[in-house]
């Protein structure tokens, strides 16, 4: 076998094996993906559930979090131009509130690590109405 075939070989068999560790890696990976954090907040705080019911949930699965009033405010969150009672296609006039957890070293890809910024938004009867989840990749 001549040099340049063996160092193809040497090459393709590295390869395999960092793409393959991080396949694997990921798929046994137990942290928050946006999928997980999806399900488990909608399961445990489905729409209509009130605001003490929705902070005791977070306080279970050891979620640090705030509430943040929005009743005669603009001080909404934001991304880009866009609030995040937006993006969850809501009326802000019509939310008194949300919680705002942030899952911190989150799986966000089977390459990136980030944290997921979590809402869930109630009305003015303190109801949870909806959800946001926004997935962040970690700057270096």
């Amino acid at each position: 076998m001549n040099t340049t075939r063996r160092v193809t070989v040497a090459m393709l068999a590295i390869v395999t094996l960092v793409v393959g560790y991080y396949a694997v890696s990921w798929r046994f990976d137990k942290r928050w993906t946006i999928v997980r954090i999806d399900q488990a907040v909608r399961a445990g705080l489905p729409i209509g559930a009130d605001r003490g019911q929705a902070e005791a949930w977070f306080r279970s699965m050891k979620i640090p979090f705030h509430y943040k009033e929005y009743a005669n405010s603009s001080n909404f969150d934001k991304y880009g131009n866009e609030t995040v009672a937006e993006m969850a296609n809501l009326r802000q006039a019509e939310l008194n509130g949300l919680v705002r957890a942030v899952i911190e070293n989150a799986n966000i890809s089977w390459m990136w690590n980030g944290h997921i910024d979590v809402y869930v938004f109630f009305n003015l009867n303190e109801k949870v109405v909806g959800y946001l989840f926004v997935p962040r990749v970690e700057s270096f």
